[in-house]
């Protein structure tokens, strides 16, 4: 049934999101007031699927997620706003309204990118932690954390959901009646597996968010090899991951070790509390080496340790957000001017830089940016095009007149997607226009053409990588 165009209740139904075993999920304009929705906001809905409204055991469970989701407030967490019933002719169908993401799904954008630095791996995966800390804190147990189930805004930040853009919560593990595994099972701890997990036990929750560090930092999800679900939950009970400095030598030995002691498969063997986690990501806390419970440790690898970020320099009138480390063979990587007079914006495009490997430097105006660029260091530039005071345009044409800075790619990004705007700025001198919004893949690929185009290839000494590094 497609609620897409119609009005029930409070709601406006504007698109589909997603759609799973138990319910589908909407977004909706909000007319009237909705629990904690006022109106004018924008909020994902989920609806109980019509055949399913017979059943007692399926209306419970779609109360009880709506109940579990209500009692967590915190920023990492998709909050539940509204509980309720709509009338829809004789029918009355249950759902729940939570906070719309504007963003996509951390499944689709390692999709994208790859593996990601080992930085970007500790920030995305202390807010997930951070976010089970007030789960576990609200008396709840995730027990389907997957990249699916984390979604990511604008600005990278993370928040764990019951549901994701292609599955829904309701796909999670669960035991049939004949016995039969189905669900999550890359994912899923081994005490899950073999249904003696403590309902209370946050640390199921702890494996999953192991794996998702272990796919955000090599790429792969090493039991993804299996081609039954009875050889991955073998692997899931009895193998133990390879070191993950194997798979990314840059990572470091305690990032790794981390890492491992999560997916011990004891829950006696990994950290104790997700705040646990989120300290030591943060580096506000140190995680022991694993002593495995009746085995032994994996042998540590010959790697060398990952390099340290470089502080680099940085311009009094700027802030570069999100410093990136040296790509994997020991190169600087590009540093990338960001000209924008919204600091959103500035902060937006620079954590996607950095998610690329770039490191962003800022500056808020058009005269400021052209004094960096003249202070040299600067590799390529993002620049908005309109500006109070210097505007895109004329920094691109004082650019054009100045011999150092004329051999520096400009890439133009705006919101305006009008084809003689573009051409008059590549007229100007610059290299690219790029429309917002657009991906992280779309931004490396951009930039790198722009050096390869400006300097026949790129910067001596400079790499702008054809893949997220590590």
């Amino acid at each position: 049934m497609s609620y897409t165009g119609r009005t029930l209740g409070p709601f406006r139904f504007l698109s589909a999101i997603g759609s799973g075993a138990m319910g589908s999920v909407h977004l909706v304009s909000v007319r009237e007031p909705a629990g904690t929705l006022k109106p004018g906001e924008r909020a994902a809905l989920k609806l109980i699927h019509p055949h399913l409204l017979d059943s007692t055991n399926a209306l419970l469970r779609f109360l009880r997620e709506a109940r579990a989701g209500s009692r967590i407030v915190h920023p990492n967490v998709v909050r539940t706003r509204d509980v309720g019933t709509l009338l829809d002719g004789e029918d009355r169908i249950p759902y729940f309204a939570m906070d719309y993401v504007d963003g996509s799904d951390l499944a689709t954008l390692m999709e994208e990118t790859g593996r990601v630095p080992e930085h970007v791996c500790r920030r995305i995966g202390a807010d997930i932690a951070r976010g089970l800390s007030a789960i576990h804190g609200a008396g709840v147990v995730h027990r389907d954390l997957k990249p699916e189930n984390i979604l990511c805004t604008g600005s990278f930040e993370a928040l764990i959901a019951d549901f994701g853009v292609s599955r829904l919560r309701d796909d999670a593990l669960l035991l049939s009646k004949t016995g039969e595994f189905v669900g999550s099972l890359l994912y899923s701890s081994p005490e899950q597996i073999r249904g003696d997990a403590n309902p209370g036990d946050g640390r199921c929750d702890l494996y999953a968010l192991g794996w998702i560090l272990f796919l955000m930092a090599s790429g792969v999800h090493p039991l993804a090899r299996h081609r039954s679900p009875g050889a991955t939950v073998h692997a899931q009970l009895h193998e133990v991951p390879p070191p993950l400095r194997t798979l990314n030598p840059s990572v470091g030995a305690e990032f790794e070790a981390l890492v491992a002691r999560l997916l011990a498969k004891d829950p006696a063997d990994r950290l104790p509390t997700a705040a646990a986690v989120a300290g030591a990501l943060e580096g506000t806390g140190r995680c022991a080496p694993i002593v495995l419970h009746g085995g032994t440790a994996p042998a540590a690898t010959a790697a060398p340790p990952a390099a340290r970020p470089s502080a680099g320099r940085a311009p009094t009138a700027v802030l570069g957000r999100v410093p990136a480390p040296p790509s994997g063979d020991g190169r600087p990587v590009a540093t990338v001017l960001v000209v924008d007079d919204e600091e959103g914006v500035r902060g937006l495009l620079s954590r996607q830089l950095a998610l690329i490997g770039c490191r962003p430097v800022e500056a808020a105006e058009g005269d400021a940016a052209l004094g960096l660029l003249r202070s040299g260091g600067i590799d390529a530039v993002l620049l908005d095009l309109d500006m109070p005071g210097t505007g895109g345009l004329e920094v691109l044409g004082r650019m054009a007149a100045d011999e150092a800075l004329v051999r520096v790619p400009v890439v133009v990004v705006s919101g305006i997607a009008d084809p003689e705007v573009a051409a008059a700025c590549i007229e100007a001198g610059a290299e690219d226009f790029l429309v917002k919004p657009f991906s992280p893949a779309i931004l490396r690929a951009r930039l790198h053409s722009c050096l390869r185009r400006a300097r026949g290839t790129p910067a001596a000494g400079t790499a702008v990588p054809r893949s997220v590094p590590a």
